[in-house]
């Protein structure tokens, strides 16, 4: 099973560029206002596309 170590985004959704390293273990708590774009940057890396 593989760890997600960080998110990295670019021209997605509300987003030109965001990115941050999560912790290996514990608790990531993700938040801001209404259309901040909270649950954008948790959907990409579902949206990645998968090399063929």
């Amino acid at each position: 099973m593989a760890d997600l170590i960080q998110i990295r985004v670019k021209n997605f959704r509300a987003f030109r560029e965001a990115g941050f390293d999560l912790p290996t273990h514990g608790l990531v708590l993700v938040t801001g206002q209404n259309n901040a774009g909270k649950s954008a940057l948790l959907s990409a890396p579902r949206r990645r596309r998968r090399p063929d």
